[in-house]
């Protein structure tokens, strides 16, 4: 009976051994095809109008690489432009309550909620229907409540527009627009 179960004892080892044995001398599991992955990898960020990382450029090809660079690039920049936008008249009607209305809840008063808001418009502001975004974020939601139906609302709802938002700044985000629409349909065919 002893003897048995040495004999048992012994084979559970030898068989662990051989396991760890296949298990660390197997090639790491590769999808196959990484390069769809990383395509969709790449069209998840640019549909969230995420900055793409340097190291997925290193996996697309030779053209991707170069109009996600180009993305990239147009990425932070109108979300920069558009940023200070936001900030500027968010801090105006900050000032505008301050004086005209004191007695308002004033939801201006935190610099915290005005650089979520301020964010949260610069991003929406990179899609086609940004004033349908805006009510995502609590912040921005809070920020314009107060405005809602008003021409207080006015900085917020045409920021695609040139009257609004500047001309350059809406020849700039049209043109982006379009070269998303390109990029995605690129990344689409290359998966």
């Amino acid at each position: 009976m002893k003897n048995a179960l040495y004999v048992l004892a012994a084979s559970i080892l030898v068989s662990a051994l051989a396991l760890c044995w296949a298990v660390k001398t197997a090639a790491p599991a590769v999808p196959e095809d990484w390069q769809a992955e990383v395509c969709a990898r790449v069209r998840d960020m640019v549909l969230a109008r995420e900055v793409i990382p340097a190291d997925y450029l290193r996996c697309l090809d030779q053209d991707l690489a170069a109009r996600a660079e180009e993305y990239n690039s147009e990425t932070a920049n109108l979300k920069s432009q558009y940023t200070v936008y936001a900030k500027e008249h968010i801090h105006g009607m900050f000032e505008y309550y301050r004086t005209e209305e004191p007695e308002r809840l004033n939801y201006f008063a935190s610099e915290e909620l005005v650089c979520e808001a301020a964010a949260h418009l610069a991003r929406c502001a990179l899609y086609r229907n940004p004033q349908q975004l805006y009510y995502e974020d609590p912040a921005m939601a809070y920020a314009l409540s107060g405005e809602a139906g008003g021409s207080g609302t006015l900085w917020a709802n045409a920021v695609h527009q040139g009257f609004q938002a500047g001309g350059n700044l809406v020849m700039e985000v049209e043109a982006y627009l379009d070269q998303v629409d390109e990029f995605m349909d690129a990344l689409g065919g290359a998966a």
